[in-house]
């Protein structure tokens, strides 16, 4: 999965209580999140952990779905603009406040190679790849990812199915 950041997460790590496991090479916990979503140039990050979201699976592949998620929420939002992660048991929510999407954009947003802004595809890492992997990663590990226009900006929801 292409990107442009130095170090990626570990899932497992995205925890209330420890933030931090050892990983294999990889940015571990929190601060690698943070170092990701800093590089949104003047953004304003809000994470509120009421508690963790635990999964079982291949901590790497689910490492870099959620990274991708986090790229999209950098990359597509506005300078100067807001990015909220929330976790509970349940659900992880990462919001930006980047130009809504269209409605052409939503429904193909997972399919493989799909970039709704033609200008930037290749560009910024950007091949139309990112969705497509996060969500059949996630789906692999039993979870579900929604993605919706919301009042000032895009959100992007990992929760487990129910079935």
């Amino acid at each position: 999965v292409a990107n442009n950041y130095d170090v990626q997460p570990n899932l497992g790590a995205l925890s209330k209580s420890g933030y931090t496991t050892k990983g294999k090479g990889h940015g571990t916990g929190l601060s690698s999140y943070r170092k990701m979503v800093s590089r949104c140039a003047d953004c304003v990050t809000r994470t509120y952990l009421k508690d963790d979201f635990l999964v079982q699976g291949d901590r790497d592949y689910l490492a870099k779905a959620v990274w991708n998620l986090l790229a999209n929420a950098v990359d597509y939002n506005r300078e100067g603009g807001k990015i909220f992660i929330q976790v509970d048991k349940e659900h992880c929510v990462i919001e930006n406040s980047g130009e809504a999407m269209g409605e052409e954009a939503l429904f193909h947003a997972f399919d493989l190679f799909y970039t709704s802004d033609k200008s930037r595809t290749g560009k910024d890492g950007h091949m139309g790849m990112g969705l497509y992997l996060a969500k059949k990663i996630l789906e692999l590990h039993h979870l579900k990812l929604v993605l919706s226009n919301v009042e000032g900006g895009v959100r992007v929801v990992v929760c487990r199915e129910r079935g």
